[in-house]
């Protein structure tokens, strides 16, 4: 109970008990204020600012459930793409066949390895023209916001000095678990960086429907619907 009647006012449990004398008093004060500019006779003013708090409460609630997403397609004439590495050859391929132009795909990866993460790999390996083989893209564990946000930044850096644009760079998030992928998601958001990902539709057994993935920009923005 005092936990929840501390809280109601702002305060932590283990507020001092001068901050909540404080509380208190800047409650008072308001109400006597709020008495002294309606005067005799207009305390009615009360109920109005009171359903515009109200109503002002119930637009800005609104508005924050209500996240919008426009599928849009992705510019494929990208030239640099940015990603946690696929975890199997089939990911690989379909990541890889929409950007046919593609100079150099930068895969951010540390030590995990099956069967299907090893062919990867062994393939990234095999064409060090394409996928670049920096040192910083091995990271101790992708699960770690600050290496990705590491190995992010030497990309950049690399591709600053080869004097390519942001809008030559894609990040894709399609590969990685959740972590990784949000990590390069606000990133690209930083830097002003286009981000996509496979997006598929599914059929009734929930299975993905043949030639239904597309490439999507991923872009969201808070407004009312």
């Amino acid at each position: 109970m005092k936990i929840k009647l501390l809280s109601a006012f702002g305060l932590p449990e283990k507020a001092p008990i001068i901050a909540v004398l404080a509380v208190f008093s800047a409650l008072m004060g308001l109400g006597m204020t709020a008495d002294l500019i309606a005067g005799e006779n207009r305390q009615w003013i009360g109920l109005i600012l009171l359903a515009a708090a109200f109503g002002v409460y119930l637009f800005f609630n609104y508005k924050s459930r209500n996240l919008t997403f426009k599928p849009s397609p992705v510019d494929t004439n990208k030239k640099y793409l940015i990603s946690i590495i696929p975890s199997n050859m089939s990911l690989l391929n379909s990541i890889k066949k929409y950007y046919p132009n593609l100079q150099k795909i930068y895969f951010i990866h540390d030590n995990f390895s099956n069967d299907k993460v090893n062919e990867v790999k062994k393939e990234i390996k095999n064409d060090k023209s394409l996928y670049s083989q920096a040192k910083y893209l091995k990271v101790k564990s992708i699960q770690e916001p600050k290496n990705i946000i590491s190995s992010f930044d030497d990309i950049l850096d690399e591709l600053k000095n080869d004097s390519a644009e942001n809008d030559d760079i894609l990040v894709e998030v399609t590969s990685g678990q959740t972590l990784a992928s949000l990590t390069l998601y606000h990133l690209s958001i930083l830097y002003k960086i286009d981000v996509a990902c496979l997006v598929s539709k599914y059929d009734e057994s929930n299975q993905v429907i043949d030639n239904s993935t597309v490439p999507t920009t991923i872009k969201f923005d808070l407004k009312t619907v």
